[in-house]
């Protein structure tokens, strides 16, 4: 029986036993699930903060998540215009060579060239996650459909006139409006080309012209005239490849600063929610003693009597 001299030691050290234990039992949770807490009252003044990073680390990853698709699009129309590049220069070599006294009817070159027309629908009409990527913002519709270029009545002087958009040639069923990806809070890039495009317009232009050749050995004006635009199309194609990469290299900038933010929101993240294994450990083991003193002092002190307390 607790006599009432060590009344007060017996609710101290009562006090402390019933301390340590609360904190071995929260000492134990934590090493058994890796958290500080399981509840938000566990970890108070950093609460806020930790509601505020998860929300910003979810933000970037839909950003990282909606860059990501839009660079795999630009990637697709990066690699059909190095292919439409490859078509202007191999045009334009059999071009050199038709125009070679005796060699054009040999090379069946209009036979080439509408191969190659068609090829070139097929690259520009191509399509990702269901959207045509070189329509403007139609991306519901096919931009190219050869069938609508101009009849092979066409003189060469006629086909000559420059176009800005490809609407004088017809073939064209898109829109001049470029695509918008908010890449970042602070960052918006306008995207993609459009198969209506200088480059894309003018080699549209000369493989129709020679596609569409009866007689090469009489009709060396459209041949002559179609190698000068080929031409020229071999000079803009890199440019609009360049602005395809221009676009790619800042939603790439914008996702490595997103990827680094995500790195640094985890980590504090981590720092608020998880425990340091080792050191709670070291809280048991020291805890676990004092535990062990704890109960010795109770059990000390009840045996005490008057006389030994005096």
């Amino acid at each position: 029986m607790t006599n009432v001299g060590t009344y007060a030691q017996h609710r101290l050290v009562l006090g402390i036993t019933q301390e340590t234990q609360s904190r071995i039992y929260g000492t134990q949770q934590q090493i058994a699930t890796g958290k500080k807490s399981q509840t938000f009252s566990g970890i108070a003044d950093e609460s806020r903060q930790l509601v505020t990073l998860r929300n910003l680390a979810t933000r970037a990853d839909r950003y990282i998540a909606n860059n990501t698709l839009v660079d795999t699009r630009l990637q697709v129309m990066e690699t059909s215009t190095a292919s439409l590049f490859e078509i202007a220069s191999n045009l334009q070599v059999l071009l050199v060579n038709g125009l070679n006294e005796g060699n054009a009817d040999a090379l069946n070159i209009a036979g080439q060239a509408d191969a190659m027309l068609q090829e070139l629908q097929g690259l520009l009409n191509v399509s990702r996650e269901g959207r045509y990527l070189f329509s403007g913002s139609r991306t519901d519709t096919p931009p190219v459909d050869i069938t609508q270029l101009p009849d092979q009545t066409v003189t060469a002087t006629q086909y000559s006139i420059p176009t800005s958009d490809g609407d004088s040639l017809g073939y064209y069923q898109g829109d001049t409006e470029r695509v918008r990806l908010r890449a970042d809070d602070d960052v918006t890039v306008s995207y993609g080309v459009a198969a209506s495009e200088r480059g894309f317009e003018r080699l549209t232009r000369a493989l129709h012209l020679v596609a569409t050749v009866t007689d090469p050995n009489t009709e060396t004006a459209r041949l002559e005239e179609a190698l000068r635009v080929v031409k020229q199309s071999i000079e803009d194609i890199p440019d609009i490849r360049s602005s395809i990469g221009n676009a790619r290299n800042r939603i790439g900038e914008a996702t490595a600063r997103l990827n680094d933010y995500l790195l640094y929101s985890e980590q504090t993240i981590s720092d608020i929610e998880n425990v340091d294994v080792a050191e709670a450990v070291t809280r048991l083991s020291n805890d676990q003693a004092i535990l062990q003193a704890s109960y010795y002092s109770l059990s000390a002190l009840s045996r005490l009597t008057m006389l030994e307390f005096i």
